[in-house]
């Protein structure tokens, strides 16, 4: 299902956009994530960085954008050195797990008309929301891996909304911005795995078994985010 809905969002915004290139603005968006609420408590994270790439057709004569970002994070990293991993191999291996949060939204930007020259606009967004963990295991950081894969991987719909201004930046003459933006995001409840959220046993004669906690909560938090548009 969340492969269908991704795929329909490219068509959707794309393929309506052909040939309208000077009207395509492209950005950049470094964004700080604050999780709240039951997110927060259950994600076991008070705030992670995020980047994203966006683009945006802005409609002539009307106050209006549309567009599509894909925005990527890392709410959690953890390092664990095990010597009883693999059955019979005594020698200390190098466990890595990755906690990660992948983000598909389709944008509505309204501009407001009560200041000049389309500086203040609010942001709809509509998408899906991929948090996911991935583990790696090698003898050192410069070793080739033994095995590497996903603990746990989950999509949910996600929506948001933002209030942004533009700041005109002077970049080889041209019409580049710079936006400010603070944003509220909300999901569908899904289940994830939060940072340190795996437990290893082993058993005389087999190799280590991985438990999974994980936790279901919605993707409720404020993100602060400076973005370059129009490069």
């Amino acid at each position: 299902m969340a492969p269908n809905f991704v795929r329909s969002l490219f068509l959707l915004f794309f393929i309506p956009f052909s040939g309208m290139s000077q009207d395509i603005i492209f950005g950049i968006e470094t964004k700080y994530s604050f999780p709240i609420n039951d997110f927060k408590e259950k994600l076991q994270a008070n705030s992670f960085p995020e980047i994203a790439g966006s683009v945006y057709y802005e409609f002539p004569r009307f106050p209006v954008a549309a567009g599509l970002s894909v925005g990527y994070g890392l709410y959690g990293s953890l390092l664990e050195k095990r010597d009883y991993l693999y059955d019979g191999d005594p020698e200390v291996l190098r466990l890595r797990r990755n906690s990660n949060v992948l983000h598909i939204k389709a944008h509505y930007k309204h501009y407001l008309p009560w200041v000049k020259m389309d500086r203040l606009f609010i942001d709809a967004q509509i998408g899906a929301s991929n948090l996911y963990t991935r583990y790696m295991i090698r003898e050192t950081i410069l070793s080739e891996t033994l095995e590497e894969g996903f603990d746990h991987s989950a999509f949910t719909m996600a929506y948001g909304l933002a209030l942004g201004y533009k700041l005109p930046i002077e970049f080889k003459g041209s019409d580049t911005q710079l936006e400010l933006k603070v944003s509220y995001n909300n999901s569908a409840p899904f289940r994830f795995l939060p940072k340190g959220g795996v437990e290893t046993t082993k058993n005389p004669g087999e190799n280590a078994v991985f438990h999974y906690n994980t936790q279901r909560s919605n993707i409720e938090m404020v993100q602060i985010a400076i973005a370059v548009v129009g490069i």
